[in-house]
């Protein structure tokens, strides 16, 4: 269930919500250990059933001006659940399978997740 008080786009990073069996909110550059995940739906309205990506293949949502390499590592910004590049393995939860260089607009970017677990 959406609980991040608003609408939530395919390609946002979210964490469960502690407060709920089901629910789940914006991973913003978070260093809790919550499971990951990766909205699947186009949009999601507030507290509406929402797909969630936890592990294997994924769009996320690039952050504008965050370019990626293909195989580069992407974390959660501290930007509402959209993503940019990691410097590295620590901290990262999945890798970047296409080039991509957002210019504009915020980007999706086919991933494969490596981690359940922010870091």
């Amino acid at each position: 269930i959406n609980k991040s008080g608003g609408t939530l786009l395919k390609g946002i990073v979210v964490i469960n919500d502690t407060g709920t069996t089901t629910g789940v909110i914006l991973a913003i550059n978070t260093t809790s250990k919550r499971a990951l995940g990766v909205v699947v739906d186009d949009t999601v309205a507030a507290d509406a059933t929402v797909k969630i990506c936890y592990a294997g293949l994924a769009q996320v949502l690039m952050l504008d001006g965050q370019n990626v390499s293909r195989s580069g590592f992407i974390e959660a910004s501290p930007t509402g659940g959209k993503c940019r590049s990691a410097s590295g393995f620590a901290g990262s939860f999945a890798i970047a399978l296409d080039d991509a260089t957002p210019s504009g607009s915020d980007a999706l970017v086919n991933a494969v997740m490596i981690s359940a677990e922010s870091a």
